[in-house]
């Protein structure tokens, strides 16, 4: 097991608009006896939901704000519950990495996905395959310089990235006040409309096969009766 050593602080910048799954609290740098650096990355979960998948798009900058490179975290199976955390892997930095930008691309929640910025209800294949399917990253803009006068709270994230009291509807839609503010929530697919071979699932058949059964079974009995009647009227004849 390799050993790994704090260094300092990691300043970090969130590029979402919508805040209303994660926040980020604060980050730290380590090193091996390499000179390899790794980042840790402290999130507020504000959301009502645990977390079961997540997926960040990460640019990294050096001592003076330069660009140095794009890099990408994926965690598919996990359970993050409300309030802070930090993720379990670190991020492996380049060595010239002083600070980044993290961008939160995909977060699986209880009963739909954060991706891009939006709330998206689960889709037929997500619950085949739920939590190894990536999202599709925005193609980043031109890369600039990153500014060190944002200070990191580590004290009280409920106040990080200028955002004061923000309410999380989790089980509906946000006001009609907050939908024209950019915030897309989708309707949520429930189980009963999942599609099975390209049609969706008929649950009127439950009540149909019953009634069938039944009336076959009066059919069969009304043929058997009328037989034995029959045969019990012929030997009378006989006899």
């Amino acid at each position: 097991m390799k050993e790994i050593k704090f260094l300092k602080d990691l300043p970090i910048k969130l590029t979402n608009n919508n805040k209303r799954v994660l926040k980020v609290v604060g980050g730290d740098i380590y090193y091996d006896a390499d000179g390899n650096r790794y980042g840790y990355i402290t999130f507020n979960n504000v959301s009502k939901s645990p977390i079961f998948s997540l997926q960040l798009a990460i640019r990294e900058f050096s001592i003076d704000g330069k660009f140095v490179r794009d890099n990408e975290y994926f965690e598919p199976y996990i359970y993050y519950p409300s309030g802070n955390f930090v993720i379990n892997e670190p991020i492996v930095l380049d060595k010239d990495t002083e600070a980044v930008e993290v961008t939160i691309v995909k977060v699986t929640l209880e009963s739909r996905n954060f991706i891009n910025d939006k709330f998206v209800g689960f889709k037929a294949e997500d619950y085949i395959d739920l939590y190894q399917r990536k999202a599709p990253i925005k193609k980043p803009g031109t890369a600039t310089t990153f500014s060190f006068n944002q200070p990191v709270n580590n004290q009280n994230p409920s106040n990080n990235d200028g955002v004061n009291g923000d309410v999380e509807y989790e089980d509906g839609a946000a006001p009609l006040g907050e939908q024209q503010s950019g915030i897309s929530i989708e309707r949520e697919i429930t189980p009963s409309e999942i599609t099975q071979f390209g049609k969706p699932q008929k649950n009127f058949w439950r009540f149909i096969y019953p009634l069938v059964g039944i009336a076959a079974l009066v059919i069969i009995l009304f043929v058997v009766m009328s037989i034995v009647t029959a045969n019990v009227n012929m030997f009378n004849e006989l006899f």
